[in-house]
């Protein structure tokens, strides 16, 4: 097992919107065995058993960073901060590269967030604006 291929599995799960199992595998790669349960009732996949015994993968920068993109995508964002608080825990940080792309999915949340609000405001205005008329 090695960085891109847990990469390659975050995509994945992060294409079906499932940011428990993104979160279960993380705690899973930190030999965590209740997590690697979730993972092989979820979808049969055993990660500890590609995991030398008694050894814990560098869970490196780039690791956490598309796994807090994937969350953020799907606006989970409770999942999101408590990989972000796992990562600064495990004494990590960002590069430049990640934090981009993190921002440009906080960005286009609050966008989607926002554009929801003003439809709301809108029909609420004319709402009250049709009740007003009688």
């Amino acid at each position: 097992i090695n960085t891109e291929s847990i990469k390659y599995v975050i995509q994945a799960l992060g294409n079906i919107g499932d940011c428990e199992a993104i979160l279960a595998l993380l705690i899973c790669l930190r030999g965590q065995s209740f997590a690697n349960d979730i993972l092989k009732e979820r979808y049969s996949v055993d990660i500890l058993e590609s995991i030398p015994k008694n050894s814990t993968p560098v869970i490196e920068e780039e690791i956490y960073s598309t796994a807090i993109t994937a969350c953020l995508r799907h606006d989970e964002l409770g999942m999101a901060d408590q990989i972000l608080l796992s990562m600064k825990k495990n004494g990590l940080t960002l590069n430049q590269r990640s934090l981009k792309g993190i921002i440009s999915e906080y960005c286009r949340m609050a966008m989607s967030s926002s554009k929801e609000e003003f439809k709301i405001a809108r029909a609420a205005k004319r709402l009250d604006s049709g009740v007003s008329l009688y």
